[in-house]
């Protein structure tokens, strides 16, 4: 919903925050580009009552200090990046570029809190924790990985989780002209080479490794990443070209056909990168899991 914001240059379509021209559900407002600003909101606010229960019920029923500390960094999250929201709508967009990047990099950061949450309360994360010799069986037996191909996996891994955010900073900076495009071309050319070396290093640990293994695991999301990347590689120049095509064109001379063009691009290039992002999380904490337990 934010990229559908950023792409149809809506993000001034709703004056005021929290509320929308003065109330709740803005009556004889919702049209044009005030419904992409206006659900991005819906959105957003569901999201973090949602994460605020979750946190709630964390603390509650979970007694591990890792799943609570994990939740309360997500409720930090959502509520820094709910402010960022409404300082950027009280500045005006001419005025808040950087502050509008940082909001886009902080709901990639706040992914991965909630990435991370997800696999924590796993039974796999458990399955991937049980200490040799200690009540191990065939399954927990299967799930450790090959020293060498695990730590390297878990080491590329990491680095990839970390390089896609700050392509994905750039990408924002980008979007939000602070930064040329240089720094997010050089961003993808890095990154894309982690992805592919944590496909190899998780090739590596589970082409031959037995069914149900952590290594054999590893692969789907080491495989989705790869796909992943091979699909930004085209939608990344797509979009970069439409929207210089787009900033050509005279106001108003745009017919709609051509700025859904520019549009789906663009969501599903930085949708991509969401995903990557979580890819690359969920291997580096399954991984560096399964390398302590071994």
């Amino acid at each position: 919903m934010g990229a559908l914001v950023t792409n149809n240059e809506a993000g001034d379509s709703v004056p005021d925050w929290p509320l929308a021209y003065g109330r709740m559900v803005p009556i004889g407002h919702l049209q044009g580009p005030v419904v992409f600003e206006y659900f991005h909101r819906v959105v957003a606010g569901s999201v973090g009552i949602l994460t605020i229960v979750l946190a709630a019920w964390a603390f509650v029923r979970e007694n591990r200090a890792a799943v609570r500390i994990v939740s309360a960094a997500a409720v930090v999250g959502i509520v820094g990046q709910a402010l960022l929201g409404g300082v950027r709508v009280r500045l005006g967009e001419s005025h808040s570029f950087g502050i509008a990047t940082a909001h886009a990099f902080t709901a990639q950061a706040f992914l991965c809190i909630l990435t991370a949450l997800v696999v924590l309360v796993s039974p796999r994360w458990q399955v991937l924790g049980t200490a040799r010799g200690h009540g191990e069986t065939s399954r927990t037996r299967a799930a450790r990985m090959p020293p060498l191909p695990r730590n390297t996996l878990a080491a590329v891994s990491l680095a990839a989780a970390g390089a896609l955010l700050l392509q994905a900073l750039a990408g924002a900076g980008f979007r939000h002209r602070i930064l040329d495009v240089a720094p997010h071309v050089a961003g993808a050319v890095l990154a894309a080479g982690l992805v592919v070396a944590v496909w190899i290093a998780a090739w590596r640990a589970g082409a031959h490794a037995p069914d149900g293994s952590a290594a054999r695991m590893a692969l789907v999301p080491a495989r989705l990443a790869l796909w992943s990347v091979g699909a930004q590689i085209v939608l990344g120049p797509l979009t970069y070209f439409l929207l210089r095509g787009l900033s050509s064109t005279p106001a108003g001379e745009l017919p709609p056909e051509a700025a859904a063009a520019v549009v789906i691009p663009a969501v599903l290039h930085l949708g991509l990168g969401s995903a990557l992002i979580v890819e690359t999380t969920v291997l580096s904490l399954w991984s560096l899991r399964a390398s302590r337990s071994a």
